[in-house]
């Protein structure tokens, strides 16, 4: 399929063939008829792309003490390397689109294939859209209209958020997309809506909306009595401009009434007077895009609505009622349409935006009508031809997300290894790779990867609930597993997998890379004559996740003791070559995993793991510290290694974090290659597992 998208390093604007995004259970795929251009949000997002490095930074000063801790923590070039890789993503465009249902998830029940429907989908030719950001349309609009439904709905809650009422006077600063919505929607209450812009051009837009307008100059020192001379009490004012100023607000503030209200809906640098919004008393909102439901994680990906009793307006309650006005005539988009253009000329439509006065402009997409099974099915793949070679290791990658994008990927394409598949469930993220290294195919479809003769290895850096079943779908078609951590996160999987394990003989591994580190390394040496007992003190600086990650759901991610702890746990295991008999978790209970976990071992030795979410993270991720026959042992972040006792060694201090992951990924191959396969270890990593499911679940509890 054909989608549009820029890139954050360059602004560059590409339209690509990628492979039809495949869907969850709570999704739903549409195929686009229509998608509309909200010019000034995307045109932003590429003009960002082209600004340089040092403008990126200067327009994201809330990351910059960010940048300068993991610097300190983990060295200039690793720094470097995440931040370019940051910026070097596709970012697809647009956000307001119509199309008809093709394919529904399991948990859908009010969706069937046929429905015509409004989503936040891009300028692409399928979009998965997950149920609380969709809406059905009547059979009798038409879809030109519809296709603005979720700009309007942007426009539609900054008007409930200033709580307007009949007759009062509002001025509405930019007389854009969203500003020529919002001015409908108050004309249609009952509102007075004077129309104010720096392009008198918008006045074309005024007139066919049938509101009064006035020219904003620079430095137009009347308008403000203009304004007030004219309309006497401005009871509300709503800012849809975009700018890098405080001038709108500084204007909405001057016109605006005693205890009026501002809303802003656009860009503004927020510097408020504070003179004047105090004896003024003036409110002022920022509104955020669609409505209650917005960047929530349980809305938006999981379908959990908010109470009706509750929440009245939510965003896609807001989608209805913006459908509903549209029908009724209240509000319309189709005649401020002045530019149309196919998908597949849509790369050069931004150009023409801004060369030309255009209001409203839209793409349209031609409709498959043949292969219709074969999309739905996901058939579509993306070739490039490729030189063969002869290497034994042929790996597929199930997953392109960030890991596998900076560590995982670029580990493995400098070993003895041919690339096949990259996979991922929208297509996007794979195709970056796709085009970066030499894979051969690029997908969205799991099966594509199992039933390849092509494929021998699979490596698995996918969300952490699919680890298993894919693990176990992998070593069934006979496929060897690299699996990032966790290896599952149910115990009827782990359980599967020794079976498959035992049964096939392939070889798997699991990504516990820092008993690979160069440092670790160093101390099994330095231990290798010590058979005493050892303590341990593991002090993890683990910070917050963000809630509206998938990171932080269970159901997802299987908790952090199973997703990151886990590391931990294998290290010390590691180095004490012996099992767990006894453990204890010390919880805070009143801040999420934030805990401690004691752990005695077979031989004896004891270990201590820290690990707390209330930090900082000025302070190094990761400090471990081992005493054992009057020796001290310290290993600061995997940049340093400290030695207190030892005879011949006193510290070894690398230029970068080295955790491991190159050696491990290198060993892995190895295995693969000389058909390795050793139980013991794969055991091992099993064990591990199920203790830290045990450990997540006596957590919970």
């Amino acid at each position: 399929m054909k989608i549009l998208y820029t890139n954050f390093k360059n602004g560059k604007l590409e339209l690509d063939d990628v492979p039809i995004p495949s869907i969850n259970e709570n999704e739903i795929l549409i195929e686009s008829i229509y998608s509309a251009i909200s010019y000034g949000t995307e045109n932003y997002l590429i003009e960002f792309g082209k600004s340089n490095l040092i403008k990126k930074v200067i327009n994201n000063k809330d990351k910059i003490q960010t940048v300068i801790n993991k610097i300190k923590n983990e060295g200039f070039n690793s720094t470097y390397n995440v931040i370019n890789d940051k910026f070097n993503v596709p970012v697809p465009l647009g956000y307001s689109n119509f199309g008809q249902v093709i394919k529904i998830g399991k948990n859908i029940k009010n969706f069937k294939i046929g429905d015509k429907v409004v989503s936040n989908g891009f300028h692409a030719e399928y979009n998965a859209v997950s149920e609380n950001l969709c809406a059905k349309i009547p059979n009798n609009i038409d879809g030109k209209d519809a296709c603005f439904a979720i700009i309007g709905s942007i426009a539609l809650h900054s008007i409930r958020l200033s709580n307007v009422t009949i007759g009062e006077n509002v001025v509405v600063i930019g007389l854009g997309l969203i500003g020529m919505a919002v001015s409908q929607i108050l004309k249609a209450s009952g509102s007075n809506v004077i129309a104010i812009d720096i392009d008198k051009n918008k006045k074309k837009i005024a007139d066919l909306l049938e509101i009064d307008f006035l020219h904003i100059r620079e430095n137009d020192n009347d308008l403000i009595n203009k304004v007030i001379n004219t309309y006497k009490i401005i009871d509300k004012v709503i800012i849809t401009s975009s700018s890098n100023d405080n001038k709108s607000i500084n204007l909405a503030s001057e016109i605006i009434k005693k205890k009026g209200k501002i809303v802003l809906v656009g860009t503004a640098n927020i510097k408020l007077n504070r003179d004047l919004f105090y004896k003024k008393e003036i409110e002022f909102v920022v509104s955020s895009s669609y409505g209650p439901g917005r960047y929530d994680y349980s809305y938006e990906q999981k379908n959990i609505d908010y109470p009706i009793s509750y929440v009245r307006w939510t965003a896609k309650r807001n989608f209805e009622t913006i459908i509903q006005l549209i029908k009724n005539n209240k509000l319309n988009f189709k005649k401020f349409i002045t530019l149309e253009t196919q998908i597949e000329n849509s790369d050069s439509i931004y150009d023409l935006l801004k060369k030309n006065f255009h209001i409203a402009s839209i793409i349209t997409y031609n409709k498959y009508e043949n292969n219709k099974n074969d999309i739905i099915d996901g058939d579509i793949v993306s070739k490039k031809t490729i030189v063969k070679n002869k290497n034994k290791v042929k790996l597929s990658f199930v997953g392109t997300g960030n890991f596998s994008s900076k560590i995982l990927i670029p580990s493995f394409s400098v070993l003895n290894c041919d690339f096949i598949y990259a996979l991922s469930k929208n297509g996007l993220s794979s195709q970056r790779l796709f085009k970066k290294y030499p894979f051969k195919y690029n997908t969205t479809d799991f099966n594509k990867v199992l039933k390849s003769d092509e494929t021998n290895t699979v490596i698995i850096s996918s969300m952490h609930s699919d680890h298993g079943a894919q693990v176990i779908q992998a070593l069934n078609h006979g496929k060897h597993v690299y699996c990032e951590k966790p290896l599952a996160t149910k115990q009827n999987e782990l359980d599967e997998i020794d079976k498959l394990v035992k049964k096939n003989q392939k070889i798997l591994m699991v990504g516990f890379n820092r008993r690979y580190s160069i440092l670790t390394r160093k101390i099994i040496e330095l231990l290798k004559e010590n058979s005493t007992p050892k303590s341990f003190t593991y002090t993890i600086n683990a910070g917050k996740i963000d809630e509206n990650s998938w990171l932080s759901d269970t159901d997802y991610s299987g908790g952090r003791i199973i997703g990151e702890l886990c590391h931990f746990i294998d290290l010390i295991k590691y180095i004490t070559k012996t099992n767990i008999i006894d453990y204890e978790i010390i919880n805070s209970k009143t801040i999420k995993y934030n805990l401690i976990v004691n752990i005695k071992f077979e031989c004896q030795s004891i270990a201590s793991i820290n690990y707390f979410s209330n930090g900082n993270n000025i302070y190094p991720k990761e400090n471990l510290k081992i005493f054992s026959n009057n020796n001290v042992l310290e290993l600061d972040n995997f940049k340093k290694l400290k030695g207190y006792g030892f005879k011949n060694f006193k510290k070894i201090n690398l230029w970068k974090q080295d955790k491991g992951h190159n050696e491990c990924t290198k060993k892995f191959i190895g295995s693969v290659e000389n058909n390795l396969f050793d139980y013991k270890e794969i055991e091992n990593f099993i064990q591990t597992s199920k203790f830290c499911i045990n450990l997540e679940n006596d957590y919970d509890n």
